[in-house]
């Protein structure tokens, strides 16, 4: 990502808080004020919708209020569309968009983002490719020219292809020195076993295969219009963002993608305990969690205020007991993932290696208890105050707006799913609560990943379960006994 001086540093950081509708992943914010009413309704401005002829939809909502607007373009796409043998194809190539154009070289495209205090970034997910740019309402007309022509007419040059590698490699590399990453990748096999949710990075191997007509080949295939979505939200007029859309998108040629076939990835039958074993390591990373369901699961809601119980904010179960209570750690947390085909919860902690065992004991009872008992009407109350309050921020930022706008329609949720967001939080109930950690929170088919000093703490995980014992590079240790 290429950001001019004072420009937003990370609009795809801001994008991903946005686009995933939960509480997932989301850092401890100050325990929430219990509801002191009501919320108010949601009532969005107008949105203008466009089918262009070529395929593309484009989403239009003025708001005026200050003098930004943000365009967003979701590509119906994304790293589970890698080619066999190719993981990581898709984010390289969307990371090289920036990096030059027929007509553009990546310092004139870094200039010109200077010169009108832009941004402009892209970034691959499981199911989507995302470009996303902010600017002053007064420069659309370049922003548009800008991510028409990265879309359209990257050149990928072949210094750019070669340094990208060379970063990637590198990256690679700090990657599996970080307990954190390493329990996530193993955590993502474990659950969703050989469905393409399961590839997390790319590969050394794949890495010296992407060649630059590979990676040229691969946007000539996917970087079509057909049943993409352009969201423009600011300070715009309906008619005039469209013109300029059409202008700048309307030659874009190419039909649709085929979404990728690949099985449902099966259901757990019992619990594994996998241990990534980083000898002399002082902590013991722990992510404990199960396959999950889709955005577009009638669970969703429930399921998000079950995440809220358990493991969002400093009012959350898991962070009172393991690090209030306990002393266990600093950080305890859940993460709750929607895909478009599938998704996955579950609770991540950081410990010092001489309390795991009874670290990883109190995370089991509590997924345990939230799934016996019904929860307290105040714990759901904290839940659906923080929600509703990080729903509400993202409705102020034109970037986020964008990506909920987006989502929507990628997803294919209910034209008013925005305006009844609230409402339907509020609507949850404990005793639905409780019929979602059913769900999700089954520990006798959960995966438990421990990443940390394998001589220390073997034999205490032993007392959960066989335990199965691998290296950093993923590869087979130890059988379970």
């Amino acid at each position: 990502m290429r950001v001019p001086p004072g420009a937003m540093t990370s609009i795809a950081a801001a994008l991903l808080a946005a686009m995933p509708l939960s509480l997932a992943a989301t850092p401890a914010p100050k325990a929430p004020a219990p509801l002191s009413g009501s919320p108010r309704p949601v009532k969005l401005p107008k949105i203008h919708d466009t089918m262009l002829p070529n395929g593309l939809l484009v989403r239009v909502v003025e708001d005026h209020r200050l003098p930004l607007v943000n365009m967003t373009l979701v590509l119906p796409f994304g790293t589970t569309s890698d080619p066999a043998g190719l993981p990581g194809i898709c984010q390289v190539t969307a990371d090289l968009l920036e990096e030059g154009t027929t007509s553009r070289t990546s310092r004139q495209i870094a200039d010109e983002l200077a010169a009108i205090g832009g941004s402009l970034t892209a970034s691959a997910g499981p199911d989507s490719v995302t470009v996303s740019g902010s600017v002053l309402s007064e420069f659309v007309p370049r922003l548009a020219s800008l991510l028409a022509d990265e879309i359209l007419n990257p050149s990928f040059p072949q210094a750019e292809v070669a340094l990208r590698k060379a970063n990637m490699k590198q990256e690679l590399a700090q990657n599996r020195a970080q307990p954190a990453w390493l329990a996530r990748q193993r955590f993502a096999g474990a659950v969703y076993g050989s469905s393409p949710y399961a590839r997390t990075s790319p590969t050394d191997a794949s890495i010296d295969a992407m060649e630059r007509g590979a990676i040229a080949e691969f946007h000539r295939k996917m970087f079509v219009p057909g049943a993409a979505i352009l969201v423009v939200v600011g300070d715009v007029e309906e008619a005039a963002a469209l013109a300029e859309i059409t202008a700048k998108l309307g030659s874009w040629k190419g039909g649709s993608v085929a979404a990728p076939r690949f099985p449902d990835p099966p259901a757990a039958s019992a619990r594994r305990i996998l241990l990534v074993d980083r000898p002399g390591s002082v902590q013991s990373d722990i992510v404990v969690g199960t396959l999950g369901i889709r955005r577009t699961d009638p669970l969703y809601f429930p399921a998000l205020m079950l995440d809220g119980v358990v493991g969002a904010g400093t009012a959350s179960r898991l962070f009172l007991v393991l690090r209030e209570e306990k002393g266990f750690t600093y950080d305890a947390h859940s993460e709750f993932r929607t895909r478009l085909r599938s998704g996955d919860w579950c609770a991540v902690t950081e410990v010092r290696t001489d309390v795991t065992k009874p670290a990883l004991a109190e995370i089991l009872k509590q997924l345990d208890r939230v799934r016996n008992e019904t929860v307290d009407p105040s714990e759901l109350t904290a839940a659906k105050t923080l929600a509703t309050g990080i729903f509400t921020l993202q409705l102020e930022r034109p970037a986020a707006l964008s990506g909920l706008l987006a989502e929507q329609r990628f997803f294919g949720l209910p034209a008013d799913e925005l305006e009844t967001y609230v409402a339907k939080i509020g609507a949850v109930t404990p005793e639905q609560v409780r019929d979602a950690a059913k769900s999700l929170c089954d520990t006798s088919r959960s995966a438990i990943v421990v990443v940390g000093d394998g001589e220390k703490v073997r034999a205490e995980l032993e007392s959960f379960g066989p335990v199965a014992v691998f290296d950093a590079e993923g590869n087979p240790k130890a059988a379970a006994h």
